[in-house]
């Protein structure tokens, strides 16, 4: 998951959260190529699936939880909206 994340948002900030995320190795021109055109260009995290190939040690699921609340904390960060208070007549 954290890969997949990474692959469509390379400047994520979340890549600092990630302890145990092992950067890719380089590739040549060819395997970039396939890589990108497999790669989303957004991704929802409502919509990304995990599967936890430890099934029972449950430290798997703990850091995607982690990952996925760090996601969402940064999908919905809310927005800065500066205006002027209208005036009371």
């Amino acid at each position: 998951m954290e890969a997949k994340w990474l692959a469509t948002y390379p400047a994520s900030a979340i890549k600092g959260q990630m302890e145990y995320y092992i950067e890719p190795a380089e590739q040549t021109d060819e395997v970039k190529a396939q890589l990108a055109a497999i790669t989303p260009e957004l991704l929802n995290p409502e919509e990304l699936t995990l599967i936890d190939p430890a099934c029972g040690s449950v430290h798997v699921l703990v850091e995607a939880y982690e990952l996925f609340k760090a996601i969402e904390a940064r999908q919905r960060e809310p927005q800065v909206i500066l205006h002027r208070p209208r005036r009371r007549h």
